[in-house]
């Protein structure tokens, strides 16, 4: 699923969205990491691990985020904090690395804008679906708008199963 290096052992991790719903046609991989402790421990510990591991052509570290400032801008899909680690192009494919405190496979899919991206892949293989999932080859529904954003991934979404876009 993903290169064994990737991640410091022993992390809990799920890949969600367009790679879980369907590896074929997913322009790159989202990892979601599970910390069980304090959220920038976590953070440092990959960014360790990734600078250790891999080279910095292929490897963009993202800036470890204020969380004193604007904690909004930090909040993507799930409901706990989730901020964004590193990008990384190995094995043929981007891989978009992110940490989140406190959260499930199910709670972070919970959270997804677009029906046929609510899934998720854990490390071990296990596939999770969340509530209002829908196949690739069925017409994906917008669960929650998240404004302007939700409908151009509609569209994208649409358009990569072989859709006609209808919002409504």
């Amino acid at each position: 699923m993903i290169p064994t290096n990737l991640l410091p052992e022993n992390v809990k991790w799920c890949i969600a969205g367009g790679y879980a719903a369907c590896p074929a046609l997913a322009g790159d991989v989202d990892i979601w990491v599970m910390a069980e402790g304090p959220i920038f421990d976590a953070y440092a510990q990959i960014v360790t691990h990734l600078q250790q591991t891999f080279d910095d052509e292929r490897l963009v570290i993202s800036p470890r985020p204020d969380m004193s400032h604007d904690r909004s801008v930090h909040e993507l899909y799930v409901d706990d904090v989730t901020i964004e680690v590193a990008q990384l192009y190995t094995d043929g494919r981007n891989f978009h690395i992110m940490v989140t405190y406190n959260a499930t496979p199910e709670a972070i899919i919970q959270r997804f804008d677009i029906s046929t991206h609510q899934v998720a892949v854990t490390s071990t293989g296990r596939v999770v679906l969340g509530p209002q999932w829908t196949p690739p080859h069925v017409m994906p529904t917008i669960i929650r708008h998240t404004g302007d954003r939700t409908a151009k991934r509609y569209e994208k979404i649409c358009h990569r199963y072989g859709h006609q876009t209808v919002l409504a």
